[in-house]
């Protein structure tokens, strides 16, 4: 389980409102054939805004108390209560490290409330409460475990907390990647196959995929064979220098005899890399002749296909689809368009562009402002990139707030329960800006119930103070 509460970046990063502590966690889940269901959470405390006191030895620690509480219908059913320190350091003028911890629950599947409750035992006015509900699944069929992220393994030498399966494992508490981590590790688990398998040989795929292209990476592909048993364990390690900036899946398949994928799993990274900005795919090359793009000649028309893209490109795609732009060269934007289609869509790029085309002029109908079209608004680029929303709350004249919309996803692209705030603060006619949102990798205001609200001397007297009824609901 992933997920941003004050958003930085894409790692789930807890921090106390007004106070110094910064914290990352993040969960995962396992099983095991004597204990059954059981969660491990990850936990990074960054040293440097902790308050450290130096012992009778001369050493300096800092010491944190923790609390975590898996409860359902308010009753706790799992809790951990301890302290831990810090690694020693002699000088507090210079480094304080960052340290990580692992706890193990046994818990039954299903959904619970999870608190996280931590102190700086040094600093009582230094602390960090929190709470999410989060899904313990159920591992009874072929399946594979949660995809655990690495900083390194190594083979163990005695037995400790981060020791599993004969390895030394050291979590890595973010799913961001930047420039200076030149190496992806990662952990996985595959269950029950020899219930479908037995002593059979399979194939275990492992790839990294750009998010929202579907499409495997060359250079970031590995396969390993092994007999089926109760546990299966696959780890694995790419080089990600040369990997360009981008959001990505990491996914692992289980693939038997016939080339069929048994089962399957997937987590979400995000890279960047300033040391490359390599396109994922080189276009000069490319012919076009013969294609559905051959005979679309006309530059403004060229223009305007490439950009109603930009919802589906990451960033260093879409800069350098804006350089080239600026050339007008017709050659070049027709075979960086259909390169863009024949990668997404490689058996039907004609077919699969038409539905889009489709969608983009839905969105240019409802969403197009005086200035803008409609994929160039943020609630198109949000219904381009994620589609349509399962629910829409919509406000034109609120009380006391905003005018806003709020879509709703049941599930988009591996998550669930995504909920996107839009409002108008200009005033201009159907102008709406991408305010709060828990999408991985988009951008959101964490105080965004303050900031919707309208000031005092904004509102008509005859409205009074009080905030909007449906407003206070979500």
């Amino acid at each position: 389980m992933k997920k941003t509460l004050f958003l930085i970046l894409i790692s789930f990063y807890i921090v106390g409102f007004g106070q110094k502590m910064n914290v990352y966690y993040y969960q995962s889940a396992f099983w095991s054939p004597t204990d059954g269901e059981y969660v491990e959470i990850y936990f990074t405390f960054t040293g440097k805004n902790l308050r450290y006191i130096k012992n009778e030895e001369k050493i300096y620690n800092a010491e944190l108390s923790v609390l975590i509480t898996y409860s359902q219908n308010n009753e706790i059913k799992k809790f951990q209560k301890y302290n831990i320190k810090s690694p020693d350091i002699l000088d507090t003028s210079f480094f304080k490290p960052n340290f990580i911890d692992l706890q193990r629950f046994v818990i039954s599947p299903g959904k619970y409330k999870l608190e996280i409750a931590i102190s700086d035992i040094n600093n009582a006015s230094n602390t960090i409460n929190f709470s999410d509900s989060i899904f313990v699944k159920q591992f009874n069929k072929t399946s594979f475990s949660d995809i655990e992220l690495l900083e390194s393994f190594t083979k163990s030498a005695s037995k400790n907390k981060f020791t599993k399966n004969g390895y030394d494992i050291t979590p890595y508490v973010s799913d961001y990647y930047p420039s200076s981590l030149k190496s992806f590790n990662f952990y996985s688990e595959l269950y029950l196959l020899d219930s479908i398998a037995k002593n059979e040989k399979v194939l275990l795929k492992y790839y990294i995929e750009p998010e929202n292209r579907g499409i495997n990476l060359d250079h970031y592909t590995n396969t390993q064979i092994r007999i089926a048993e109760k546990v299966n364990v696959l780890m694995g390690n790419f080089d990600i220098s040369n990997l360009p900036t981008g959001n990505y899946n990491l996914v692992v398949e289980c693939i038997n005899k016939q080339n069929e994928i048994i089962t399957s799993n997937k987590v979400f990274f995000q890279r960047n890399n300033k040391t490359t900005d390599k396109l994922l795919g080189d276009v000069k090359d490319l012919s076009i002749e013969g294609t559905f793009i051959d005979n679309i000649t006309n530059l403004d028309t060229l223009n305007d296909y490439i950009r109603c893209l930009f919802p589906l490109m990451e960033y260093q795609q879409i800069n350098f689809a804006l350089k080239q732009l600026s050339l007008n060269n017709v050659e070049w934007m027709q075979k960086f368009f259909y390169g863009f289609w024949k990668d997404l869509s490689p058996l039907n790029p004609e077919g699969d562009w038409l539905k889009y085309r489709t969608q983009v002029l839905l969105v240019n109908k409802n969403f197009s402002t005086q200035i803008k079209k409609g994929y160039e608004t943020d609630r198109g680029r949000i219904y381009l990139r994620y589609g349509s929303p399962d629910n829409i709350i919509k406000r034109d004249m609120p009380v006391g707030v905003f005018p806003y919309e709020m879509w709703h996803y049941i599930s988009t692209r591996n998550e669930g329960n995504v909920k996107v705030v839009f409002y108008n603060k200009n005033g201009i006619r159907n102008d709406y800006e991408l305010l709060y949102t828990d999408l991985r990798g988009e951008s959101s205001d964490p105080n965004w119930k303050s900031t919707i609200q309208l000031k005092v001397n904004q509102l008509n007297n005859s409205f009074g103070t009080q905030i909007d009824e449906d407003f206070n609901s979500l």
